[in-house]
């Protein structure tokens, strides 16, 4: 695992923003609750490993196979309630927000359960940075893209209308990244469940010829290292196609910080928890230290860290890093420039801020159902992208995070 994803979940907010519903000071009233697709042994196995590093006394995880899971969510509720809790922070494990069984547990809990408890829940962790780093890590690492049609499978699927929603999904994702814009062609395909011959067979006819690389990333099903959706495409589509097939998972500490971050974000005492990095263009020890003096009285009432520099991310990486070892759960970024828009799209991007305020549709692309059961969707690659790719997201340490998709202010107040 690169070291810029080392970061356990630190959160980049104004603390009014971080979790309006909660009381400031007491957080022992809220439960942090994952729902996460059911992938078989194996992948449920990686799902716990991601769950169990989270940093909440008062947690649950349940899998989402079918009807008869609302009994796990049913127990969950029970011992929540048990443990006096008020309110849940709901964090859907899945990459698409109209996965069915995500939407089926969404309705459970806004019909039901959110009108026992207070609920705030977290966009998919398919909409998060972290979900995108994992597919952009991957991609980069291909030779020749230029001349390569990519093709990103999703799955999960039940039925047309779900393929064609999540196919919009995948096709953000993949769109979302920095190396999509180094291919030729950028398309996705979503599995439905119900025809796996017929789309096996679709999927040999999209990778007809050797400029063409399907990429496997979903939380499909994997009940061993035989019995998943990545050892399927590698035994019945890989061995039949002239382009290429790649299987990219989820690490499991990623997913884990992407848990600890909406946590973080929801389990905020107040300002004992939240500090301040304070980004300056730097200069000579006379010049930092002005500006130390100046914000002194900062001292007094919040951890405070420097990272004089000009946008650079180890500099502000270990601003944060330290910060997280004093025990701060989030921190606030105050620039301290001559212009309010100086380096602000670099901060941004640096803490992934520009992926996740982006809504899904927000990208070029046309598509057409292409029969049984899946869908395609293609997207015009960005050459912006791709120019400025060695730039651009490897500068961002991907444990960096940011608040609710508020309006931002340059200062802290």
């Amino acid at each position: 695992m690169n070291e810029q994803v080392m970061l356990r979940g630190l959160l980049l907010c104004v603390a009014a923003f971080c979790f309006p519903a909660a009381s400031a000071g007491d957080t022992s009233d809220t439960g942090i609750l994952v729902v996460a697709q059911d992938r078989g042994y194996m992948g449920n196995e990686e799902t716990r490993a991601a769950f169990a590093s989270v940093d909440a006394e008062n947690k649950a995880l349940i899998f989402i196979t079918d009807k008869d899971s609302r009994k796990y969510l049913d127990a969950a509720v029970e011992n929540f309630d048990a443990d006096g809790t008020e309110r849940l922070a709901v964090l859907p494990y899945f990459l698409s927000a109209s996965h069915p069984g995500w939407q089926m547990a969404e309705n459970w809990l806004r019909d039901d359960v959110c009108k026992q408890f207070s609920c705030a829940f977290s966009k998919p962790f398919g909409r998060s940075y972290y979900a995108i780093d994992v597919l952009d890590q991957a991609l980069a690492k291909m030779s020749g893209p230029a001349d390569k049609h990519l093709v990103v499978l999703g799955s999960g699927a039940d039925s047309d209308a779900a393929v064609e929603r999540m196919a919009q999904e995948w096709q953000h994702l993949a769109m979302s990244t920095d190396a999509a814009g180094r291919f030729a062609g950028v398309s996705t395909f979503v599995w439905n469940s119900d025809s796996d011959d017929a789309q096996t067979e679709r999927l040999k006819s999209l990778a007809d010829d050797e400029n063409t690389v399907i990429a496997g990333y979903n939380f499909g099903w994997k009940f061993d290292s035989m019995m998943s959706l990545g050892a399927m495409l590698e035994h019945r589509v890989a061995r039949d196609i002239a382009g290429e097939v790649m299987v990219i998972d989820v690490p499991a500490q990623t997913g884990g910080m992407w848990m600890q971050r909406e946590a973080n974000r929801n389990l905020l005492r107040g300002i004992e928890d939240i500090g301040v990095v304070i980004h300056a263009h730097g200069a000579t020890f006379h010049w930092n230290e002005r500006m130390r003096q100046a914000v002194v009285p900062l001292h007094e009432k919040y951890a405070v860290e420097y990272a004089f520099s000009m946008a650079d991310r180890p500099t502000i990486e270990t601003a944060l890093k330290r910060l997280e070892a004093r025990g701060m759960r989030a921190a606030v970024v105050v620039r301290v420039f001559g212009r309010e828009d100086s380096f602000r799209s670099t901060i941004e991007k640096l803490l992934g801020m520009d992926l996740e305020n982006r809504e899904p549709g927000s990208h070029t692309h046309h598509g057409g159902h292409t029969g049984h059961g899946g869908h395609m969707m293609m997207g015009e690659p960005d050459p912006h992208a791709a120019a400025g790719y060695e730039h651009g997201r490897p500068w961002r340490s991907s444990a960096l995070c940011r608040g609710p998709a508020r309006p931002r202010k340059g200062s802290f107040d």
